[in-house]
């Protein structure tokens, strides 16, 4: 699973994690949680894409929830 997000400048550090999500007898779906680091220091103030890739093994066709910070976010496909 990979994608881009608009962060305040190019410092920003982005993480991303995905998880199965429901119980052991029936997966719900994929989350997928994207992690927003301020950055620490001097850095240009201009927004910029930031780019995540996260790996996970999961039926094919599930639908997925994104997080950025835990908070849902809008997808847009590609």
């Amino acid at each position: 699973i990979s994608g881009s997000l608009q962060v305040p400048n190019a410092c920003t550090a982005v993480s991303a994690s995905a998880a199965l999500a429901g119980n052991a007898s029936s997966t719900e779906g994929i989350l997928v949680a994207i992690s927003i680091q301020p950055d620490s220091g001097v850095c240009l103030q201009l927004s910029t894409q930031a780019n995540f890739q996260t790996t996970i093994s999961a039926p094919a066709n599930l639908p997925f929830t994104v997080t950025v910070n835990g908070s849902e976010a809008t997808v847009a496909p590609s």
